[in-house]
Formats: structure tokens, C-alpha cells, sequence
């Protein structure tokens, strides 16, 4: 039998690609997007990031993040942005397109918490909730 610590990162990690391929599975959702797409997205929805902070983020060596960045870049989902106090600092941002993107996977975590929350009665999922919260934050 799988220990506690085990079994609980299975299911983080099941919860995680559940909620990636929900938002790729949207209608309004770019076809050709991948689960690193939707985790770039989801990142700078929050702020705009260096390379360097994406990469370490999503593990990802420096070359791979360029790449994967420039794709983004071509199809107008993020853009460059200089440092107005330090042109040397490049930061990674949203484009208005993608912040319509990161808004559609926003709201498919939305739909995809409210699913799994309906297979639990309201207090059990008020304990889920205080203890998750109690876990991440």
C-alpha cells in the first residue's frame, strides 16, 4: 500500500493534468496549444516574468524556455517588455490575446473546481477547501 505522502502527490498531480487538459479542451481555447503553453499563460496571467524566473519555474533549461517564449511571441499571445528603470531586464507579458487565453483557462479551473467539489456533500467540502488552503498557502 502507497504511503500517505504518495498517495496525496498522485492526486495533486492527477488534479494538475485534470485542470491543464480541461482548459486545452475548451472550445474557445487555441488548438495547437500545449499543457506548457497553458502553464506560461497561467504564470503570467499573475505578472509579467523574466525568462530566467519562467524557466525555473516551469523547470526548464534557458534554451527550451527561449523557444517556447519565441512560439508564443509569433502567435501574439506574449510579448517583450524592457524594464523602464533597467532596459537590461526583459520581461515576459501578456498580449491582449493572451490575457483572453489565460481568462478562458481561468475560468475552466473555475468549471473543473466546481465538479469536483459536487462529488463532496457542503461540509466535507468545506474541510476539503480549509485544508487545502492550510497545505498551499
Amino acid at each position: 500500500m502507497a504511503s500517505r505522502k504518495e498517495r496525496l502527490a498522485f492526486c495533486f498531480n492527477a488534479i494538475g493534468k485534470e485542470f491543464k487538459k480541461g482548459a486545452c479542451g475548451c472550445s474557445d481555447f487555441p488548438k495547437d496549444f500545449s499543457i506548457k503553453d497553458v502553464s506560461v499563460l497561467t504564470l503570467l496571467g499573475e505578472q509579467p516574468m523574466m525568462m530566467s524566473e519562467l524557466a525555473v519555474e516551469l523547470s526548464l533549461t534557458p534554451g527550451t524556455m527561449t523557444t517556447k517564449v519565441d512560439n508564443l511571441i509569433k502567435k501574439k499571445f506574449v510579448e517583450r517588455a524592457f524594464d523602464t528603470e533597467d532596459r537590461r531586464k526583459v520581461y515576459i507579458q501578456l498580449t491582449n490575446k493572451g490575457e483572453s487565453v489565460y481568462n478562458v483557462i481561468l475560468q475552466s479551473h473555475l468549471d473543473m473546481a466546481g465538479d469536483l467539489l459536487k462529488k463532496l456533500n457542503s461540509q466535507e467540502q468545506e474541510t476539503y477547501v480549509k485544508l487545502t488552503e492550510k497545505l498551499i498557502l
